[in-house]
């Protein structure tokens, strides 16, 4: 009821008495100004960004002194463009983990962060926290490449896709990439908990066709136990594609 009050209230404000406004001090309409707005601007959450993520926060920041110092229209540019900015970052700086099986055997984490994790001997499980698009491919290969060529060379490198949620047709490229590369080197590619909209873009661009929809597990345990199963031989040259 009050929110209707006060709406009512502000359009006749502007329909018939704007005019007895018009001749008042500038200092008089900012200081108007400044108490409308000053309810918005909470201080508050700046510190908290200022502790949870220092990108965010001079996002904000930026956004702000942008809007007091130039005008609001460029404020909310400067705003747009910080915010792309920072998207590229995350994009161009993923995570990458090595996982490893926790001591009781059915779950996998990381070994950074999980002294318990033990390596599964002759295979490397990793996985990559971000989409896989245009941005960080390179990085995806260039990483993944390094990681199953160091001693001692894994036979098959599993790859979580838990932590990706859409790949583009350059995502989809490197993970052809990545296979080819470690099937000329006689190891094999696996992916587990792939979600159905990256299963189905890959359907569509026919990368599993290249992959193989055998080399997909639903879970990271069922795709150790799989490769651990797979007779460690040379790859006959009809399974390098």
């Amino acid at each position: 009821m009050l929110l209707i009050v006060t709406s009512v209230l502000v359009l006749a404000t502007v329909l018939f008495i704007a005019g007895v406004f018009k001749n008042l001090p500038d200092t008089i309409l900012a200081a108007v100004l400044i108490h409308a707005v000053s309810g918005m601007i909470d201080f508050s959450k700046l510190r908290r960004l200022w502790r949870a993520h220092l990108g965010e926060f001079w996002l904000a920041t930026g956004a702000l002194a942008g809007v007091v110092i130039i005008d609001v229209l460029p404020g909310v540019l400067i705003g747009v463009a910080l915010s792309f900015m920072l998207l590229i970052r995350r994009l161009d700086h993923p995570t990458i983990e090595v996982l490893g099986r926790a001591p009781d055997g059915s779950t996998y984490a990381d070994v950074a962060t999980n002294p318990d994790a033990r390596a599964v001997p002759g295979v490397l499980v990793c996985a990559f926290r971000a989409p896989l698009v245009f941005a960080n491919s390179e990085i995806f290969t260039d990483e993944l490449t390094t990681r199953t060529t160091a001693s001692p060379r894994p036979d098959t490198l599993i790859l979580d896709c838990d932590g990706i949620p859409e790949v583009d047709t350059t995502g989809a490229d490197a993970l052809r990439q990545l296979h080819d590369t470690l099937g000329s080197l006689g190891q094999r590619l696996l992916l587990a908990r792939v979600n159905k909209a990256v299963i189905d873009f890959l359907r569509r661009d026919r990368t599993l066709d290249t992959l193989g929809e055998h080399a997909i597990y639903p879970t990271v345990r069922e795709a150790v136990t799989a490769a651990q199963s797979i007779e460690r031989r040379p790859l006959d040259e009809e399974e390098i594609v």
